[in-house]
């Protein structure tokens, strides 16, 4: 199963300033254990990131799949050949 994981703001920073990479998985996956692949892959600020966002910490990262944003229990989700998964944080507008 191939997902297309998109980074942006600081997550694109954490992933070594990578915008996007197409992540290969053999069987069903969630988004769960994607978000562990992408910690475990990236390590440092992107672990601290997500190993927060799981706790339920901080929720300073959104998901998104497919352009819609999931809720912070809907980790169990599986995901789909073809997925578009975004990592991102809230943006702020101001002025």
């Amino acid at each position: 199963m191939k997902i297309v994981v998109k980074y942006y703001t600081v997550m694109c920073m954490a992933a070594g300033y990578c915008r996007e990479e197409e992540i290969i998985f053999e069987g069903q996956h969630n988004v769960y254990t994607l978000l562990q692949f992408i910690s475990e892959k990236y390590g440092g600020q992107m672990k601290k990131n997500i190993s927060s966002l799981l706790k339920g910490e901080k929720n300073i990262i959104w998901v998104f799949i497919n352009g819609h944003r999931i809720k912070d229990d809907d980790y169990h989700l599986n995901l789909k050949e073809g997925d578009v998964v975004v990592l991102t944080t809230p943006l702020l507008v101001g002025g």
